[in-house]
């Protein structure tokens, strides 16, 4: 296969804390793997803190993603999907099949 630890994975994280910092983000997710980049923006249209988390050798994207399903930063509970619009991630939503109209 190819050489897991250089590819980077990257994942939206929303509902993040009023006062978080990009270390924090980092420090909480380094739990979960190899953490090369944390950033967040300011708010979304709902008027939550969200930001990203980039991870160096995902060997299963979606494993990754359920054990991010519960983090919690304070009494924040994060959500957390795969960023789908990523370059970093454009082999996770690479069509698999054909795909039929028909129903």
């Amino acid at each position: 296969m190819g050489d897991y630890s250089i590819v980077k994975t990257k994942f939206f994280v929303s509902n993040l804390p009023e006062r978080c910092s990009s270390k924090d983000i980092g420090d909480v997710f380094s739990q979960y793997g190899d953490v090369v980049g944390c950033m967040w923006q300011e708010r979304d249209k709902m008027g939550n803190m969200f930001g990203f988390v980039s991870f160096k050798g995902v060997r299963d994207v979606k494993d990754l993603e359920a054990s991010l399903k519960n983090i919690k930063m304070g009494s924040y509970k994060l959500v957390v999907n795969i960023a789908r619009f990523a370059t970093e991630n454009k082999e996770v939503f690479k069509p698999t099949g054909n795909y039929n109209s028909q129903s």
